[in-house]
């Protein structure tokens, strides 16, 4: 008796399993030819400034931070954002801004930004401009990047941890400049 019921055990293990392969690849056929329907989706988010929540100062003497907020201040933010534009502005003084801005990302998503703003503390040296448009920020465990911009003298850099798109085989933040200028930049440029 027991090898009857091992026998039909056996037997219906063998059909449901038959069955699931079959249901398994007429799925992977459907899903195959929706994909190849479905075309990349060029999306960039759209923010909108909700408060700012905190605004410190200090300065770079081209060897250590001084200043009240220096231990207040996410620091090593600022010396891997200064690498990532020109390493050799390390080298001379800086004053230094930093302002976290709360966002509504989409109208939906709650989202954290930190405004960088650097200008050059010493005569007779000024802080050039680079044809970066963003770069990811070395050394942070989440793809944080910074967008640089260069406005009278003075550079301002967005950190963000951007969405992504995709486009043909490769994965893109998706930023747009133009946009974070204006949305975020500009309404906040009388505060630095």
């Amino acid at each position: 008796m027991k090898r009857l019921a091992l026998y039909f055990l056996g037997m219906t293990c063998m059909f449901c399993n038959c069955i699931a392969q079959t249901v398994s690849s007429s799925a992977k056929g459907s899903i195959q030819h929706n994909q190849n329907k479905l075309q990349p989706i060029n999306y960039t988010p759209t923010y909108r400034i909700v408060s700012v929540e905190n605004t410190y100062k200090l300065r770079w003497t081209g060897k250590a931070f001084t200043g009240v907020d220096k231990n207040r201040t996410d620091t090593w933010l600022i010396r891997y954002v200064v690498r990532g534009m020109n390493a050799k502005w390390l080298n001379h003084p800086l004053s230094i801004t930093t302002k976290d801005v709360r966002l509504l990302k989409d109208s939906l998503q709650k989202d954290i930004v930190t405004i960088i703003a650097l200008e050059s503390a010493e005569k007779g040296w000024n802080i050039s401009s680079c044809n970066r448009e963003y770069f990811m920020i070395d050394g942070c465990k989440v793809p944080l990047y910074a967008v640089p911009y260069f406005i009278n003298g003075s550079v301002y850099v967005i950190c963000l941890i951007p969405s992504f798109q995709t486009i043909g085989d490769e994965v893109r933040p998706a930023i747009d400049r133009k946009d974070l200028q204006e949305s975020i930049l500009m309404p906040l440029m009388q505060s630095f």
